[in-house]
């Protein structure tokens, strides 16, 4: 996510769910892309994505992971304020898992 109070409270929410895991935020889709590449094969990995970042977006996010590496069993989960139903479809069409509003 590039807010970053909306990174703190999503790592909070996460942590008090999986206290013994490991949240890692990032407001730079390249910083991002090298977690995931550092990721890649760990099976408990997810990835959280706000749909409208600046550098890269969720979707387009999602597009270079499915595309560029075995990322097939990677969770992706889109984060919006939209909830059109459209726009969650899309989502999932694209490659995410889920799409939480």
């Amino acid at each position: 996510d590039d807010n970053r109070l909306n990174c703190l409270l999503l790592k909070k929410m996460l942590r008090a769910v999986f206290p013994d895991g490991e949240v890692r935020c990032t407001e730079r889709a390249e910083e991002l892309l090298e977690m995931i590449r550092a990721w890649n094969g760990h099976t408990r990995a997810t990835v959280l994505t706000d749909l409208h970042m600046p550098e890269i977006d969720g979707l387009e996010l999602t597009e270079d992971l499915r595309s560029s590496w075995d990322c097939a069993a990677l969770p992706i989960i889109g984060v919006t304020a939209d909830h059109s139903p459209e726009l969650h479809s899309y989502c999932l069409q694209q490659g995410m898992q889920a799409v939480l509003t």
